[in-house]
């Protein structure tokens, strides 16, 4: 946050340079000073026009992929994140299964194989 406010007032610190040094040295230096700023302001702006995050009940229904399973509990990357996870009906999968969300509990994700969607068969 403090790095944040001293990028923004840069530009006014830097008018501090037309004090101390000859002005054929402080302008260029400026101006400097100013492509250093205006790069870290588009970068900043850049970050503030990212989409939101999902909430954690938006994430029913995203694909996730297990990462480390046992005894129909364990650990899945899904959207970027890893989660915790349990299977909807018990069942263990294999690392790099593709699994769907179907519900959340408090911090845990619900999850199925994906293939049960069109297959419509359990275990």
């Amino acid at each position: 946050m403090h790095l944040m406010i001293i990028l923004l007032l840069l530009p006014v610190l830097g008018l501090i340079l037309f004090f101390v040094l000859p002005f054929s040295q402080a302008l260029p230096s400026y101006l400097l000073v100013l492509a250093f700023s205006a790069f870290f302001y588009v970068l900043m702006f850049r970050a503030m026009r990212k989409s939101r995050q999902k909430s954690l009940f938006e994430m029913v229904g995203e694909t996730a992929e297990a990462l480390d399973w046992k005894d129909g509990q364990g650990q899945v990357l899904c959207l970027g994140a890893i989660w915790e996870a349990r299977s909807e009906t018990g069942r263990s999968f294999p690392r790099g299964a593709k699994l769907r969300v179907t519900g959340v509990e408090g911090l845990t994700l619900v999850v199925k194989a994906a293939g049960d969607d069109q297959a419509g068969a359990g275990p």
